[in-house]
């Protein structure tokens, strides 16, 4: 493209002087101030106009002989070099994080961390030595009480901010809820793989189940309750189990509410723990 932009540049410069060199002269023309112009001054002229001629010439056997850009066969002047294997992994991370950072649930990027085992855990808390004795309370199957993420909340803010000076993680409260029957309802998020029967899980909040990769950014444990289904597990589809990574699956369920924090012994800490009982899809 630009041999065509420099080719028309010259021809046209070439045109110019062929314009001024063959036009007739006027016969009151001349060098100097009004005489003729000397036939020294016309030979350089006409020597100039056979220049400009040759040159225009070659110009336009040049212009036959060249073919218009093509992009399906030519490549372009500059081609942009093919980007490292380091710089595809700099940008599929930045992509990666970018989505996290804008709650996007990416179904393949689900599927990779369900290829690779990983496993969905909260934020540490750090077990505290002596938080509060946990009597157990008697739990009632005939009334289980409704529990809701609210509620959840302001436990764990009760806990991991005043569980020592009162806040709302008081003896009263423990003694009240730790081993009562509760009914929560939320969505399913597997510890493990969920191949088979689940004997595990975490129930989350469903708009945090929606927002983005929690196997990438541990939910804060005032979101999540640790489900021990070994007692009941889970008998799942092959179409249920790919449904828990790639979109939100809601169920209630019916337990005996544990209150942390404690570790499991793979190392899972969780401050609210269910002892699972009964389950249903709360979209049937």
């Amino acid at each position: 493209m630009k041999k065509w932009i420099v080719a028309a540049g010259v021809v046209a410069a070439a045109v110019v002087v062929v314009i001024a060199v063959t036009r007739p002269w006027p016969k009151d023309a001349g060098a100097g101030a009004g005489g003729a112009a000397s036939e020294e001054e016309l030979a350089q002229l006409q020597a100039l106009n056979e220049k400009a001629k040759a040159a225009s010439a070659k110009l336009l056997e040049a212009r036959a002989k060249m073919k218009p850009f093509d992009p399906e066969t030519q490549r372009a002047p500059y081609p942009k070099p093919e980007p490292t294997a380091a710089e595809k992994a700099a940008a599929e991370a930045a992509e990666h994080e970018h989505d996290h950072a804008h709650g996007k649930r990416d179904p393949a990027d689900l599927a990779r961390h369900e290829k690779a085992n990983d496993v969905v855990k909260a934020s540490e808390l750090g077990v505290r030595e002596g938080a509060l004795k946990r009597p157990d309370s008697k739990p009632r199957w005939d009334a289980p009480a409704p529990l809701d993420w609210e509620r959840l909340g302001k436990l764990f803010t009760g806990f991991s901010i005043g569980y020592k000076v009162g806040g709302d993680f008081t003896e009263d409260v423990v003694r009240e809820l730790h081993g009562a029957a509760v009914e929560v309802a939320g969505a399913v998020l597997p510890i493990d793989p969920p191949e088979g029967a689940m004997k595990r899980f975490w129930l989350v909040k469903e708009d945090a189940a929606e927002a983005a990769c929690l196997y990438c950014a541990p939910p804060a444990p005032g979101i999540v309750l640790y489900v021990d289904a070994s007692k009941l597990p889970l008998e799942l589809s092959a179409e249920d189990r790919k449904r828990m990574y790639a979109d939100v699956y809601p169920i209630r369920v019916v337990g005996r509410l544990l209150l942390g924090p404690k570790k499991t012994d793979d190392g899972i800490e969780y401050l609210f723990g269910l002892e699972l009982k009964e389950w249903s899809r709360e979209d049937d």
